[in-house]
């Protein structure tokens, strides 16, 4: 499974919701193919001419994505982009992206970034040559979207969503009166189709993300480009050192609230699910608890806060199922770890090197996950510590936190903390 890709997906969904300012108008124009082009025989000559047909000059489209998962649900968005990227090196790039909660202005010396959900703040980076994917990645999260890798994308490794489309095998092409060219293909994950005008542009894409099922549908239609030259304005807005700081201030999880989403992986890239969420209760009746240690994986301090209370944990554990609970029903209680990283950090080399630094005397059998949610969701859900046990009742509610920071040789607190915790759920009415 292309985990980086699935989660990349993810939060572009996440993203797109809202108008920002400079969206243009959504009214379908009716392309202006070259004259005399063959038509398209096979999918390396559409993947060809794509190429050519988005540095054709200034074009504009509105994009519909939606994402099927495996067990039924769906999410969709709406993303507008404007792109001018000659193919003549002495002309120079444009870009606009509109993703709703977040829009992007980007050229041959700077990128901005904006959000209405704080419209006193805009982000900048540099632009240093052409402007270019690398450099338009290394400042925002990739949005996957083959039409950015066509009008670009400069000599390097094929991006996730190029590697997906010929990872397909295609096996049927059908042309229509216009000459447009759709193709049917089949790949582990299930079938994949994608369809093409004769003059290149992308009208739609169906392909698996995983084997599972889950799926990217995408579905295009060409609009009027706004007049050149494409702008955000940031009159008014004070400059911030990073793009995270657009986004709105999520309120706190208080207790008795559920557990977000953490889009959890282990350190295979493969899903990950918390066992608190599978079977309530045994055969005896006994209640089930999670003890959930999140952290942030970036921070090595935090790493060794989290060490500190799997530790803590491991030593108590049968005292509290025996002890220090007094019930006739002492609970089940599970233990795992969850590690936060940024999206653009995961990857399967720098996740098994964190995994690496768990060891046998810190980790104490404890299942480990890892999840690309970020530190802006961990601390909305620790109260702005970097390291917290989060203690969970079988429906995956948050009966209390423990606060980690800085409590690497606290072992005797935290075991502390954590017997209260336990006992006062339990104890609950």
């Amino acid at each position: 499974m292309n985990v980086r890709m699935y989660a990349c997906v993810s939060a572009v969904l996440a993203l797109c919701v809202g108008t920002v300012q400079g969206q243009v108008d959504p009214t379908p124009v009716a392309e202006q193919p070259p004259a005399q082009l063959e038509p398209i025989a096979d999918i390396d000559g559409a993947l060809a001419r794509a190429r050519v047909a988005y540095r054709a000059g200034p074009l504009s489209e509105q994009i519909s994505l939606r994402v099927r998962f495996a067990d039924g649900r769906e999410r969709s968005s709406q993303v507008t982009l404007q792109v001018d990227a000659p193919a003549d090196a002495g002309k120079p790039r444009r870009l606009m992206l509109d993703l709703g909660r977040f829009a992007i202005d980007a050229n041959d010396s700077r990128i901005v970034a904006v959000s209405p959900q704080e419209d006193s703040l805009y982000f900048q980076a540099p632009v240093s040559g052409a402007l270019s994917l690398k450099q338009l990645w290394e400042t925002i999260p990739p949005v996957p979207l083959p039409q950015l890798v066509w009008s670009l994308s400069d000599d390097g490794p094929t991006p996730d969503i190029i590697s997906s489309i010929l990872a397909v095998s295609w096996i049927e092409a059908q042309h229509r009166r216009d000459l447009s060219v759709m193709f049917a293909g089949v790949s582990p994950g299930g079938p994949a189709s994608a369809s093409f005008s004769n003059a290149g542009r992308l009208l739609s894409l169906a392909i698996p993300l995983s084997k599972d099922g889950t799926r990217l549908e995408m579905t295009v239609i060409a609009i009027e480009p706004a007049p050149l030259p494409w702008s955000i304005s940031t009159s008014g807005r004070t400059r911030v050192v990073s793009i995270t700081e657009l986004r709105q201030k999520p309120p706190r999880v208080a207790a008795g609230e559920r557990l977000p989403p953490l889009s959890l992986m282990t350190r295979d890239l493969d899903p990950f699910s918390l066992d608190g969420g599978s079977v309530a209760r045994d055969s005896s009746g006994r209640p089930l608890l999670t003890l959930l240690v999140v952290y942030l994986a970036s921070q090595p301090a935090a790493l060794l806060d989290a060490q500190a209370a799997a530790r803590a944990i491991a030593a108590i554990r049968p005292h509290i199922l025996t002890e220090a609970v007094d019930s006739p029903l002492p609970p089940r209680l599970m233990v795992e770890a969850a590690g936060f990283l940024e999206l653009g950090d995961v990857s399967r080399a720098h996740i098994a090197s964190i995994d690496g630094q768990w060891n046998a005397s810190s980790d104490s059998g404890i299942r480990r996950a890892y999840s690309p949610a970020g530190e802006a969701e961990l601390k909305r859900l620790t109260n702005g510590a970097d390291a917290c046990v989060l203690l969970l009742d079988a429906d995956q509610k948050i009966l209390s936190a423990i606060p980690l920071s800085g409590r690497a040789r606290d072992d005797a607190g935290i075991t502390r903390d954590v017997v209260a915790a336990v006992v006062g759920a339990v104890r609950a009415p």
